[in-house]
Parts: structure tokens; sequence; C-alpha cells
């Protein structure tokens, strides 16, 4: 702690003498919290399978979550994997220890902080380029420029919806954790 605040002091004395004395630090570049996708999964035995998956759906659903793959199997086995809120997951992990024998318990997460502010960065750049060229197309008298310039905001628009559909996925997966559940039936 104590070299980077030296070094921090050394940079700015640096930077005052190159008469960079009006640089600011982002303060938002270094966010105090982390952005992190979530994941569980827990393998129990349950009495009744077709109970067991009845029960599942149900809290899924009333946590305004969803099933997003199930398959049960001749031998009385059902795998689950379903969307919940984050906030939820821990929760729901403990909750399925009421409906039967937990055997295996993981939680995982994934650290996209970096990602995310790469993300909206780039999206930031591309919506402030794309200003300039609408400016400059509204200034542009001739053919050509025009058709330059439409042609190169049409390729950063691409670029914009692709950006916006990564983070829209992005924020998504973070908001809706994944759990997944292998549940086998009893033999009695």
């Amino acid at each position: 702690m104590r070299a980077l605040l030296i070094v921090s002091i050394l940079f700015w004395g640096c930077a005052m003498k190159q008469g960079l004395s009006d640089y600011e630090p982002n303060p938002s570049a270094r966010p105090a919290n982390r952005v992190l996708i979530r994941s569980g999964r827990v393998t129990l035995k349950v009495k009744d399978i077709e109970v067991f998956q009845k029960e599942v759906v149900q809290r899924v659903q009333a946590l305004q979550g969803w099933v997003e793959t199930s398959d049960v199997t001749a031998h009385k086995n059902v795998w689950l994997k379903v969307r919940i809120p984050d906030s939820e997951l821990e929760a729901t992990m403990a909750w399925l220890g009421q409906l039967g024998t937990i055997k295996s318990r993981t939680l995982s997460t994934e650290d996209v902080t970096d990602q995310l502010l790469d993300l909206e960065t780039r999206l930031r750049n591309l919506l402030l380029l794309r200003e300039r060229y609408q400016s400059l197309l509204n200034q542009a008298k001739d053919v050509k420029d025009i058709l330059e310039i439409e042609k190169e905001l049409n390729r950063i628009q691409t670029e914009i919806e692709q950006l916006e559909g990564k983070l829209k996925v992005l924020k998504q997966r973070v908001a809706m954790a994944s759990l997944q559940i292998d549940a086998r039936q009893k033999r009695f």
C-alpha cells in the first residue's frame, strides 16, 4: 500500500512538471464492488422424483426464474438447470436440502468486472464516434462524402448493437444465477 502511495505521488509530481496538472483520476474506473456471475450445483437423493421436480419448478417460477434444461430418465433421475435471482441462490440451495439428502454442493463465481467495464467503455466511445460522424454528415455537401460517412455510420451502428447485446446478456447472467440440480430417487 505504501509503495502504491509513493508511486502515485511520483506520477502526480511528474504529471505536474509535464503540464498535466488538470489530470484527475476517474473514480469509476476502479469500482469498489466486483461484478460476479454466480452458479451452483447440488446433487441429492429424494423420495419421489416427480414430486421433487414439481416443487423445484414451482419455486423457480415463484422466484421469477425459469427452467433452462430438464431431463428425466427412466431410472428415476432428474437433471435440471435453472436460472434464479442471484440473491436467492444460496437460500434455494439450502431449501433443496429440505427435499432430500444432499450428496454434494458446489458454489462458484466468475469475476466479470473487467469485461463489463471494457464493454461499457467501448460502447461509450462508439456512441461518441457516432455523434461525430452524424455531425460530419450534417455538414457534408459532396455525394461521395455523404455515402462514405453513411457507410461508416452503418458500421458503427452495427458495432453498437452488438455491444449492447453483449452487455444485456452479461448483465442478465449477473442478475440471474445458474443452478444445476441432479436428483436421484432413493431406492427402498
